[in-house]
């Protein structure tokens, strides 16, 4: 199947899937590196630098945001290993289908929780993209004001400090 022949009622996650599983059956980049991120290409992220700091440094299996009760993972940037990847990532996100309202970022929250129970490493990142660019969904631009960008801010920390100390 081409890569852009396929139901569109399946949606542009579905799109998504085929793109990642073309990455990783064809490409020679993708056969000698070990970690990955993935980027919506319609974004441009101004604090990009900083988070891939952030990646590179804690070399973690799952590098996602999750949210709305570990139920969604923000699909438009996303990173970890090719384990993760190849082994959770892509095979859930054959699951795609927005007609179904299965969207990609379920199944990548999904392949995050799976990873994390077969003991992946784990990394909420802490921060917060400053996104500019345009919504694939409905085309409207992006609105990222300060207000937004220090909330955010303030959140990732406060998240991350609850998801990293036990309770117990």
């Amino acid at each position: 199947m081409k890569v852009n022949a396929f139901d569109k009622n399946l949606g542009k996650g579905y799109g998504e899937f085929l793109s990642l599983k073309e990455i990783f059956e064809n490409s020679e980049i993708s056969k000698n590196t070990d970690y990955f991120m993935k980027i919506t290409g319609r974004y441009y992220i101004k604090n990009f630098s900083k988070i891939y700091e952030e990646f590179e440094k804690k070399k973690s299996d799952i590098h996602v945001y999750i949210k709305n009760n570990l139920t969604y993972a923000d699909s438009y940037l996303f990173g970890g290993s090719k384990k993760f990847f190849l082994n959770y990532v892509v095979p859930l996100a054959s699951k795609t289908n927005d007609s179904n309202g299965i969207f990609i970022e379920h199944c990548v929250a999904k392949a995050t929780l799976l990873g994390i129970n077969d003991n992946l490493s784990f990394n909420h990142f802490s921060t917060y993209p400053d996104i500019h660019g345009f919504y694939g969904t409905n085309n409207k631009k992006i609105k990222n004001n300060i207000f937004k960008r220090i909330k955010l801010f303030f959140f990732g920390k406060i998240k991350n400090y609850l998801l990293r100390h036990k309770k117990y």
